[in-house]
């Protein structure tokens, strides 16, 4: 089973505004797993794992990237390509820290990853970053209900 480290457990303010849809959240959490399956390949000699997956999965991950483009652009006008690029930074920077504090097992880990999601079906990709220990480690929380709109309905 894949160790999820989660360095950065707090939402910081920046993000906590972002309020991202079910789909935005799936396209977040598909994109922890990318950067996870990224920092692997770098790290534990996996270049040609990573090259497969982005190949067998290429029909959900650019789909996921324009919804992220989308997000950030709503949420930061003119300079979302600037916070969408920290936000990548951020996420690689923190699963590098992972690899570091979780020492020989990390690559170990890895490769049961790798085996997981090479072999999923096509457009099983979604399903499973959102299901793994490291979904939602993107911190940025999904929006609340309004409630206060639900009850007007009644």
């Amino acid at each position: 089973m894949v160790t999820a480290v989660a360095v950065f457990a707090q939402i910081t303010p920046a993000y906590s505004m972002m309020c991202p849809s079910p789909t935005e959240q799936q396209a977040l959490d598909v994109r922890v797993l990318q950067t996870r399956l990224m920092v692997a390949a770098l790290s534990c000699n996996a270049k040609p794992h990573y090259n497969t997956f982005v190949q067998r999965f290429r029909a959900e991950l650019v789909p996921h990237g324009h919804t992220l483009r989308r997000l950030f652009h709503r949420a930061y006008g003119k300079s979302a390509r600037h916070h969408l690029n920290r936000f990548v930074t951020r996420l690689a920077n923190d699963e590098s820290a992972a690899r570091i504090a979780a020492g020989d097992t990390y690559c170990t880990d890895a490769q049961v990853l790798f085996s997981r999601v090479l072999g999923a079906g096509n457009g099983a990709v979604t399903a499973l970053a959102s299901s793994l220990p490291i979904a939602g480690s993107h911190g940025i929380a999904a929006c609340q209900p309004d409630f206060r709109a639900a009850n007007r309905s009644q």
